[in-house]
């Protein structure tokens, strides 16, 4: 065949839908934003479209050392977690796209190696916290996944 076992198979269609899922979520929501309803925060309660005032513009995000993942998520609010894990995943299936490279695949694991920091911390009283449960699963298949393809890159 093509050096591709079953599992290997299993978990890139695995990949794949999570993908899907993820763009089909963010899409509802930026549909639902976009039309002028309004949106939810990550408690739950509903936030203006429209800013007040003028959102300062976004500072790009600095590569962190992989030691200081979990020291961050010990700091970080609890209820943001979903969220930012989700924001993490869907990186990682974004970086899968094109991913060719072992760096690329080592990047790879240390974002889905994030996101299930991320989801491990969201709290057991957050409207989320059963599927952060299963994404942990999830998530832990992608990492192994991008794990063994990095391992097999010259």
């Amino acid at each position: 065949m093509n050096g591709w076992s079953r599992r290997d198979i299993f978990t890139l269609l695995s990949l794949i839908a999570t993908i899907a899922g993820i763009g089909l979520a963010f899409f509802k929501e930026e549909i639902k934003c976009a039309t002028g309803l309004s949106c939810a925060d990550n408690s739950g309660s509903t936030v203006p479209t429209v800013p007040s005032q003028p959102t300062p513009a976004p500072t790009p995000e600095k590569p962190q050392p992989a030691n200081q993942t979990s020291s961050q998520t010990e700091e970080m609010d609890p209820a943001q977690a979903w969220r930012l894990a989700i924001n993490k995943s869907t990186s990682a299936a974004e970086l899968t796209q094109t991913a060719q490279t072992k760096a690329d695949w080592e990047t790879l694991a240390s974002k889905w190696s994030e996101a299930i920091e991320l989801m491990k911390i969201v709290p057991s009283d957050h409207p989320e916290y059963e599927r952060a449960q299963q994404k942990i699963v999830e998530y832990q298949r992608n990492l192994e996944y991008a794990q063994r393809v990095a391992a097999s890159r010259p």
